[in-house]
């Protein structure tokens, strides 16, 4: 017989269905389950009818008017078909053909669990006996490692700690021998008379002494005397402008054409940021996912268009993004072998309560026909992106101001690297450079949702190189000729470079160069000396107070009775400053 209908009382057990599907000779056995039927309270039940009847070989078809019970036996990978009043009669007139001497097999349902107190104590005492072990083997460790430091066991060790303790308590420092200071013995009457004579002998020498000092003093009074002039000279502040080409393709100055040798230097960087984004949007998006769609129905193919709704075992509804076509089921032995075709589906309506998980899916577009059964669908994996919230995303002002920021930080970083790599005596004027190569990059564009977002960037700058003593030559000799009969302080001055052209394609630089220093007049040492050799103090200030170009002038003479110059030059000393 290759089928069989079982008829399932409300109050059957499963143990009893499955002893009625060993028993029957049948290969295809109809299951015909009430809405009240005890084993369709929960899908685990049909679960092990279907193992069950899978390990005998046998197809089981459960037949049922109640959807609940349609959807159960869907979930359990068990065929189901619409009760018909065909099914009932044969379910009601059909003799049961039982196999003899066939016992029930449904041992393997029922598993055997351990006792928890025996496995739990038995553990405790593995337990207690692996740290017992472990401190012993610590021990043990210890033992052996100081009685390799030390050459001794451990019970040496202790003795001989013992007996060094009691060696020094028992003993005695012995005490230091006494220590006798001879008498003072008084001098003898010769030595009293030796000592006579050298108080003699000192007042000559002091005497001595005394007349070396005078003859000194005269000396000094009267061949060394000497003096000094210190001067201040006015200083006037002085600034001017010099326009100076700097070209790459010559090796020395020229100065009558103002034209100075220049180098090129090229630096490449890359650098990335962070940046936490500060825009909102508020997004309402639909779960999606992947169903498989089976065919139990025929060997035709079916299509189904796009929209095509269906309804999850949760009553969420989703529907087709495209048309497709369910290929026909095929036929084996009478059997029928359900083909299937993979689609992608969307909610309904956004949220997240259609983010549900693996599922069983009816076509409401079939209900009340003969295909509502027999194509049905369901999904391996979890639906998925389904939410409506307020989400932070990469607005138009994080993402502009980032690339302006990035720019700027690569443009510094890569004139900092060129300012660090100078040799002493060389600058980079600010300006006098030129970006390329320019690439920016981002993990996120604008308006996608993000909390934060990377974005990187690389540059090339080409900057123009000078040596610092080049441009002074040509300063000071610019100076020199409109500055007569004055002559440049170094302290303050100031040298600012403005761009005026970059040419890197001739590697040309025009620049002009202001420059602002103080200028002190020229005043000859030697003409001072020369004029007051021989004057008297106020004769000194007379002169110096006339002549061009002091400010301020002190004189001074040694020693302190000295108030004429000396006739020799050599003996007076001119300072001048600035």
């Amino acid at each position: 017989m290759d089928s069989y209908i079982i008829k399932v009382q409300p109050r059957d057990e499963l143990p009893v269905i499955i002893d009625k599907i060993i028993s029957t000779r049948a290969k295809r056995v109809y299951l015909l389950v009430p809405e009240e039927s005890s084993i369709a309270r929960h899908v685990i039940n049909l679960r092990l009818l279907k193992r069950e009847a899978d390990s005998l070989g046998k197809d089981i078809i459960v037949v049922s008017k109640s959807p609940r019970v349609q959807a159960l036996a869907l979930k359990a990978s068990l065929q189901v078909h619409q009760e018909t009043e065909e099914l009932k009669r044969g379910a009601e007139t059909e003799p049961h053909p039982y196999i003899e001497n066939v016992a029930p097999k449904i041992q393997d349902i029922v598993i055997t669990q351990p006792s928890g107190n025996g496995q739990r104590k038995k553990k405790q005492v593995l337990e207690a006996e692996k740290e017992n072990k472990k401190n012993e083997e610590s021990r043990a460790k210890k033992i052996s490692l100081k009685t390799r430091l030390t050459g001794r066991s451990e019970e040496e060790t202790d003795d001989s700690r013992r007996f060094i303790e009691n060696f020094w308590k028992k003993r005695k420092v012995p005490s230091k021998p006494k220590r006798y200071i001879p008498a003072l013995a008084l001098p003898s009457p010769g030595i009293l008379s030796r000592m006579r004579k050298i108080k003699v002998a000192r007042g000559v020498m002091a005497l001595f002494v005394l007349m070396s000092l005078a003859a000194t003093w005269l000396t000094f009074y009267s061949i060394l005397p000497s003096a000094k002039i210190h001067i201040n000279t006015i200083v006037d502040d002085v600034a001017f402008q010099l326009r100076v080409k700097a070209d790459a393709n010559i090796s020395s100055i020229q100065e009558a054409n103002l034209v100075i040798p220049a180098q090129v230097f090229v630096r490449s960087i890359t650098k990335s940021k962070t940046i936490v984004t500060s825009g909102e949007r508020e997004i309402n998006e639909r779960a999606k996912g992947i169903i498989k769609v089976y065919n139990t129905f025929s060997s035709a193919p079916q299509t189904l268009v796009a929209t095509t709704r269906f309804i999850s075992e949760e009553g969420k509804l989703f529907r087709t993004q495209e048309t497709i076509v369910v290929p026909g089921a095929e036929v084996e032995g009478g059997r029928i072998i359900p083909s299937s075709k993979d689609v992608e589906v969307v909610a309904a309506e956004p949220g997240s309560e259609y983010n549900i998980g693996s599922s069983s899916f009816a076509i409401p577009g079939f209900k009340g026909t003969a295909k509502y059964l027999a194509f049905y669908g369901k999904s391996d994996s979890s639906m998925s992106g389904g939410r409506i919230a307020r989400v932070r995303v990469v607005s138009r002002s994080d993402y502009e101001g980032a690339e302006n920021q990035l720019r700027d930080e690569l443009r510094s970083a890569a004139s900092e690297e060129i300012q660090i790599s100078l040799q002493e005596g060389f600058i980079a004027p600010k300006g006098a450079d030129s970006i390329s190569d320019v690439v920016i990059t981002s993990t996120k564009s604008i308006d996608e949702e993000a909390d934060e977002f990377e974005m990187s960037g690389a540059i090339s700058l080409k900057a123009f190189v000078v040596r610092s003593g080049d441009v002074m030559q040509l300063l000071k000799g610019d100076f020199e000729s409109r500055f007569e009969g004055r002559r440049l302080l170094l302290e303050g001055q100031e040298i600012d470079y403005k761009i005026l052209g970059t040419d890197f394609v001739s590697s040309v630089l025009d620049l002009q160069v202001s420059y602002s220093a103080r200028a002190a007049q020229n005043v000859s040492g030697s003409d001072i000396k020369e004029g007051v050799l021989g004057k008297e103090e106020k004769e000194v200030r007379a002169f110096l107070a006339s002549y061009p170009g002091i400010s301020e002038a002190r004189v001074t003479f040694w020693p302190f009775w000295v108030h004429n110059i000396p006739i020799d030059p050599s003996k007076t000393e001119v300072t001048i400053e600035p």
